[in-house]
Formats: C-alpha cells, sequence, structure tokens
C-alpha cells in the first residue's frame, strides 16, 4: 500500500477512534493506534530502506536537537517510567509518543514531496464533517451545554478544529466548492458550540491571519464574504453561555478588590476557570525555578502530577476545584518549561519557528491558532498529528 494512503488513513482515523472499554475513553484508544499503525509505517519504511540501502534523510537539526534534549530530561527524570509513556489513563506526551511522532516526521520528509503532503492533509480534513456533525447533534439533540464530539473535552475540540480549518477554507476559496463551504460552516457551528474561549481566541487569530493574507494579495471575494456573514450571523444567534463567561469574570474581579474575603470553599457554584489557571500558572513558575536542574532540565516529561503538589497555592483551596488534583498547568509552554526545562522549551520553540517559516500562509494561519490555544491548554493526539504533518511539509522536498 502507498504511504500516501496510509498517512491519509492515518488522519481521518485517529480523530474518530474511541472506545467505551477503557478507563479514558478519548486519547488512550486515539494513541495506542498511532503507537500501532504508526509503528507500522516506520517499520516499512526501515525494511525498504535497509533493503534497497538507501540513505535516510533525518530532517531539520532543531528537530532532533529537540528529540535529544526530550530524552534527556525522560533519563533525568523524578519518575522515568510515566516519563517514557505518559501520564496514566492518557499514555500521550512521554518519550515513546515522541519517538512515534518523530518517527512519522522522517518517513513523511523521506517519501512526500510538499504537494503531495498538502494532498494528504487536505483528505485529512475530511474528517471534521462526521465529527463537526456529531457534535452539533450533541448540542440539539442531547442537551450537551458544551460539545466535545469524539475528541473528548471541548478545548481540545476547539484546538484540533482551529488547526485544520485553514485546510478546508482554503480549499473552499481556491477550488470554489460549495462543498468545502458547507465543511467550513458546520466546523464553526461546532467550534462554536464548545464554548471554548480559547479556541475562539486562537479562532480569531487564525482567521485574522488568513484575512490579511488575503486583503495583501488582493484574493478577498464574494465567497469569503458570504462565510464571514454567515459565521457572524450564526453567532448572533446562538449567544450560548459565552454571555454568561463574560459575566462571570467580571463577578470575580470585583471579590477580588472586595475587603472582606470568604475564605472557605465554595460550594455550590463554580470559579472561573481563569482565576483557577492564575494560581495554576504561578505554582508551575514556583516549580519550574525550585532547582537549577529543574529550571535546565525540568522535572520530567508528563510528570507535573507529581511534582506540582508541593507548590500548588494556597489560594486553590478556596476555589470550587479544592480537592482537584492538577495533572496539566493548562498553558503549554509553562508545562515545558516545568517538565522539560528551558532547554526543551527553547528548542520546541525552535523546531515551531523552523516549521512556520517554510509553511504556505493558511498553515501558518493554523499554526498561529495552535500557538494561541496553547497558551491555555496543550496539544493532544489528534493535533500533536497535524503539527508534525506540517513539519513533514516543512523539511519535505519542493520538486515533484
Amino acid at each position: 500500500m502507498s504511504y500516501k494512503y496510509l498517512y491519509s488513513i492515518l488522519l481521518l482515523l485517529c480523530p474518530i477512534i474511541l472506545s467505551v472499554n477503557t478507563y479514558e475513553a478519548f486519547q488512550f484508544p486515539k494513541m495506542m493506534f498511532v503507537y500501532i499503525f504508526g509503528f507500522f509505517i516506520i517499520t516499512l519504511f526501515l525494511t525498504h530502506k535497509v533493503n534497497l540501502w538507501e540513505k535516510i534523510t533525518l530532517g531539520s537539526r532543531p528537530v532532533a536537537i529537540y528529540l535529544v534534549a526530550f530524552s534527556i530530561s525522560t533519563v533525568l527524570s523524578s519518575h522515568i517510567y510515566t516519563s517514557v509513556w505518559g501520564y496514566y489513563s492518557r499514555f500521550v506526551g512521554g518519550l515513546m509518543s515522541a519517538i512515534v511522532f518523530y518517527g512519522l516526521y522522517i518517513v513523511g520528509i523521506n517519501v512526500f514531496n510538499r504537494k503531495r503532503v498538502l494532498g494528504i492533509l487536505e483528505v485529512g480534513a475530511l474528517t471534521v464533517l462526521p465529527l463537526s456533525v456529531y457534535g452539533i447533534i450533541q448540542h440539539y439533540g442531547y442537551s450537551y451545554q458544551r460539545v466535545h464530539s469524539t475528541i473528548g473535552q471541548p478545548n481540545w475540540l476547539a484546538q484540533y478544529i482551529v488547526m485544520v480549518m485553514p485546510v478546508i477554507l482554503y480549499s473552499s476559496l481556491v477550488k470554489k466548492s460549495n462543498f468545502w463551504s458547507l465543511v467550513f460552516l458546520l466546523c464553526y457551528a461546532c467550534l462554536w458550540f464548545t464554548y471554548s474561549i480559547s479556541g475562539m481566541l486562537g479562532f480569531i487569530v487564525m482567521l485574522a491571519f488568513f484575512l490579511y493574507f488575503l486583503f495583501r494579495e488582493k484574493l478577498l471575494n464574494i465567497r469569503i464574504t458570504f462565510l464571514l456573514v454567515c459565521m457572524i450571523a450564526f453567532s448572533l444567534l446562538n449567544p450560548g453561555i459565552f454571555g454568561d463567561r463574560v459575566k462571570s469574570i467580571f463577578q470575580d474581579m470585583r471579590k477580588i478588590t472586595e475587603a472582606a474575603i470568604v475564605v472557605h470553599a465554595q460550594e455550590g457554584q463554580l470559579s472561573d476557570p481563569g482565576v483557577i489557571r492564575l494560581g495554576i500558572w504561578q505554582g508551575t513558575l514556583a516549580l519550574a525555578f525550585s532547582s537549577l536542574k529543574n529550571f535546565i532540565f525540568g522535572t520530567g516529561p508528563e510528570t507535573f502530577p507529581y511534582e506540582f503538589q508541593k507548590f500548588r497555592p494556597a489560594g486553590l483551596n478556596f476555589s470550587s476545584e479544592w480537592d482537584f488534583v492538577v495533572n496539566k498547568p493548562h498553558n503549554y509552554y509553562l508545562e515545558l518549561l516545568a517538565e522539560q526545562g528551558v532547554v526543551g522549551l527553547v528548542f520546541w520553540g525552535a523546531v515551531f519557528v523552523g516549521v512556520f517559516r517554510k509553511v504556505p500562509f493558511y498553515l501558518k494561519a493554523g499554526l498561529a491558532g495552535y500557538l494561541v490555544t496553547n497558551i491555555f491548554g496543550w496539544p493532544t493526539v489528534n493535533t500533536e498529528l497535524l503539527f508534525w504533518m506540517f513539519a513533514a511539509y516543512a523539511g519535505a522536498k519542493t520538486d515533484e
């Protein structure tokens, strides 16, 4: 079977795979699928190369150095098993997942040219059609306050949609395709129903980047205008819980400035997520700067849940999540700093910049949205897979 079909299957199936027979119904089965299918692709590639004694291109230097830094952080980890396999239930983000994504990147830059990678991304984008339809059904059919479709969590779903939407929008405009225009609008409806603030911020940045290029190149047309009008109308007709979220932010800000503060855990009401995140970020920074070793190489990939508790701010005990075990800092860059140190953070940044510089404008738009959503969240299996496909484009040959 051709590699393009294997990669297309990987991108098509990964977002919609789930299991009701595992403790973690979404990320775990997706990661297991990537392990099995990914290692099959890598083994097939290596077997072919060894048999023919062909040279293997190892990709850009920052990518290789980042993997080395990741490995060093794993060896020095406070909990090596977790750093190798990932935090329990998810098993994503450890050294093994980094190796399989790196392997898929290496295979991609060796067997595809850039045009082929773009074709695979377009085929992979088709999976958002059932994903978005299912999310919309969740909203109208099952009264979900915030939809998650087959991704598992509203913010994860929003981040994935933000990354893939530029591919869909570009196909809609270039091919003048009503089908892709419909898919784009369904994507937006599903994104809106996640009611994810980080997702909408990422979407706004992504769309602004996309529109800026169209304006600069004088490519704005009636189709993009129609899509914008449809999105604005849909948002106004379906305000959802965004209005309540804004009110909640102002209420929390007013409470903070009041002289008398009630110092007991909140019961029966939820604290504003932004206030909770600020507390978590404060503790994460304290963890990262707690020792020279932690600052340089971190505590080890995926060890945040074990190490954060000693630096957890007391203020979190008076929030509605006072009894939660925090397993992520809800900021990927702080997560990199705490778990992989400044070395991991710097080289991840170098990889990102290298990819961003070489991809076409619409993939740049997706990466810009991805960058924003990571301020409030972290990559999942689906967005990691997309990111490394973008990286494969950056490293692939430009000839036919």
